[in-house]
């Protein structure tokens, strides 16, 4: 069953939260500063390139994302069945929640896309071309 929670990644000086995301994976450098204590620390993340296929699949498409999936298939199909059990077809219950998913879905892809091409010019700008990245 997939969690509808937001993951929320906690500053270990501070224990504020510092950054939400609907994904147990993060994408990034594995460093970030606390906007509120300024202490860096390691947060887990990797790099686009450094990601399992497994990882990389979690991230793009998360389990809470999985779920408006779900709805979108579902929720028009049972609104043209309700309306053409009344006999009249209204378009409006089955394109507005359909519009709304749509938007929501493309707004989360989008953001993926960003962040992913963020990830490649970093790797791309701290590792020479023909080298393999460094080891840990």
């Amino acid at each position: 069953m997939p969690h509808l929670k937001l993951d929320y990644l906690h500053c270990p000086n501070c224990r504020r939260r510092v950054a939400p995301s609907w994904s147990p994976y993060r994408i990034g450098p594995g460093i970030r500063t606390c906007r509120y204590c300024s202490v860096r620390f390691r947060d887990g993340s990797k790099e686009w390139p450094d990601m399992t296929g497994t990882e990389r699949l979690n991230y793009a498409v998360p389990p809470a994302v999985w779920l408006l999936i779900a709805f979108e298939i579902l929720l028009p199909a049972t609104g043209f069945f309700q309306a053409v059990k009344r006999q009249r077809p209204d378009l409006d219950e089955v394109l507005v929640p359909l519009a709304v998913i749509v938007l929501t879905l493309a707004v989360q892809f989008m953001r993926c896309v960003v962040e992913i091409a963020a990830s490649k010019r970093r790797v791309r700008r701290l590792v020479r071309p023909g080298y393999a990245p460094p080891l840990e």
